[in-house]
């Protein structure tokens, strides 16, 4: 039998063999059960989430001739996009269609308390595999990795590691795992534990990064300058540490010294680092962006790569983190498009709208009405162990961050400031805006403004910690 799940705006539709297909907000509320043991939905999404077969499944009773069903195209989209997500995290379907060794790890979890009023939890974590060496545990809260995305060395077939956790104000999910040499990782071992010794006071900091006025003046912005420092003053009434660097001052040395400051917070606080600016692409397609004294025709030469944005946010005390990045190419690249980076110039839109980035050839024939890297962005939840923050990229990889006076801003930075200032985000009418509010609330009225011109994503996403940004 088939079962559909609906509620709101989500919904799962499931097969009798177990595959479904589920929006991202059903995603959180799913898990999978073997035995008595209950595993989150991200353990087995990758085999299981095909939304490709459940399509398929349906249209066998609605259309009997195969050959007349119109949702053939868009069932091989989904498969298309279904295959750029495993080749995205390293699979294929051969290693998902077969059993494979995993290592095992085991905690003292009847020893857990449900809450309590201290501030850390300690327990310890067995992990242990028979046939290879491990690698590291993996620990996290509310998705956060505790011990940075990378994890916590360990060495040898067995390893006890006695685990501290700082504890979160209220709700504390924690995952555990472990991974062996060959890179298989454990089921996660999860439970929830909640914090009832008073809400601990937290700081919010607000790291402003803008270049308007670049080494290279034939490429400087009007707005970006402007956008940061507009957030920065309605961040500065919420009582937030400001710390801002532009123009000249906006070099990768002093953008990576940040890190410094960021491993001085403390487990609640919330980072917002805002970017405006120039977004580049390399000739292998890697994200830079534009720092102060960048060379435009070399990128990779003075221009902060996204992995060195993303370094910033790994490993730190905070747990709320939010990235904004207000630059053209700013989202995932699809790698597998014959894309070409044209000789990097200044770029002129129409109405006085200016581009935040450089020119692409794109080959236009390998790009299908159901582009299915975007598919594959707007229906699979992003599973893969990151750092735990939220970003939120103003463009597309291949769509260019506009800036005009008609927004006398970025647009993606206007409609930010609209959603914070004039609390239209605020969906649930709570008072309170959170990421996940901004996001949606930023996502769509970008593209109305643009008429479907520049279309933000979410480059990283935390389905477990929608925290309160405002």
């Amino acid at each position: 039998s088939y079962i559909v799940v609906k509620g709101g705006n989500d919904y799962v539709i499931t097969n009798p063999q177990g595959y479904y297909f589920a929006t991202k907000g059903a995603a959180k509320v799913l898990s999978f059960r073997i035995g008595n043991d209950v595993y989150p939905f991200e353990q087995f999404d990758l085999k299981y989430n095909r939304p490709d077969i459940i399509l398929n499944d349906i249209s066998k009773f609605a259309f009997a001739d195969p050959g007349n069903n119109p949702n053939t195209p868009l069932i091989k989209s989904y498969y298309v996009a279904y295959q750029k997500r495993l080749k995205r995290l390293g699979f294929n379907e051969s290693q998902l269609g077969s059993t494979f060794h995993t290592p095992g790890i085991t905690i003292n979890s009847a020893d857990l308390p449900l809450s309590t009023k201290q501030t850390v939890l300690n327990f310890d974590i067995k992990a242990e595999d028979n046939l290879y060496n491990l690698k590291s545990i993996n620990v996290w809260v509310n998705d956060v990795p505790l011990y940075g995305a990378a994890g916590k060395s360990i060495n040898g077939k067995t390893a006890i590691t006695h685990c501290s956790v700082p504890l979160g104000n209220e709700r504390n999910k924690i995952s555990i795992s472990c991974t062996n040499e060959k890179g298989a990782e454990s089921y996660k071992e999860s439970f929830e534990i909640i914090y009832e010794g008073g809400v601990v006071n937290y700081k919010t900091y607000f790291i402003g990064i803008g270049i308007s006025n670049y080494q290279d003046a034939s490429f400087n912005l009007k707005y970006a300058e402007k956008d940061i420092k507009d957030l920065a003053k309605i961040a500065a009434q919420k009582n937030a540490e400001i710390i801002l660097l532009t123009n000249e001052n906006a070099t990768k040395e002093n953008i990576l010294k940040l890190k410094e400051r960021l491993l001085q917070t403390s487990v609640n606080d919330k980072i917002i680092i805002s970017l405006s600016g120039h977004g580049l692409l390399s000739k292998d397609l890697d994200f830079y962006y534009a720092t102060y004294d960048t060379d435009f025709r070399h990128p990779e030469k003075k221009g902060l790569l996204y992995e060195d944005l993303e370094s910033l946010l790994d490993g730190i005390p905070a747990r709320n983190k939010l990235l904004l990045v207000d630059a053209c190419h700013s989202g995932e690249v699809d790698k597998d498009i014959n894309i070409q980076v044209a000789e990097t110039k200044p770029e002129q839109g129409v109405s006085g709208i200016s581009a935040r980035g450089s020119a692409l050839i794109i080959d236009s024939s390998s790009i299908g009405l159901e582009n299915s890297f975007e598919l594959m962005q707007d229906v699979f939840s992003d599973i893969s162990n990151g750092n735990g923050a939220i970003i939120i990229s103003a463009a597309g990889g291949m769509e260019y961050a506009l800036e005009s006076a008609q927004w006398n801003n970025g647009v993606f930075t206007y409609c930010v400031l609209n959603a914070l200032q004039n609390g239209v985000a605020d969906t649930n009418t709570d008072k309170k805006i959170s990421v996940e509010e901004l996001k949606n609330y930023v996502s769509t009225q970008v593209q109305t403004l643009t008429g479907g011109r520049q279309k933000p994503t979410s480059r990283k996403e935390n389905l477990e910690n929608n925290w309160t940004l405002w």
